[in-house]
């Protein structure tokens, strides 16, 4: 037996799939769509989440300058030595 549960946002599902079956693991995933793009992340562990956007312009900018304003200072400092 299959058992589900889920939560919802205007674009973005989160759920989890149980079942029955005796040592088997939890399922998370999650579902998103924009005008062209959908994404599918799945994990046996933790919840998972993702996001996708639409782009519909190209930035003059360097991508590391969006990074500083958007990211926290440790998730900018990971990119900076890539």
């Amino acid at each position: 037996m299959v058992t589900s549960s889920s939560s919802s946002s205007s674009s973005s599902s989160s759920s989890s799939i149980t079942t029955t079956t005796p040592n088997t693991p939890r399922l998370y995933f999650n579902l998103t769509h924009t005008t062209s793009l959908v994404g599918l992340a799945v994990a046996a562990g933790p919840l998972v989440g993702l996001d996708t956007e639409a782009i519909h312009r190209r930035t003059a900018r360097d991508p590391l300058d969006v990074a500083a304003r958007r990211l926290s200072d440790a998730e900018y400092a990971y990119l900076q030595v890539r």
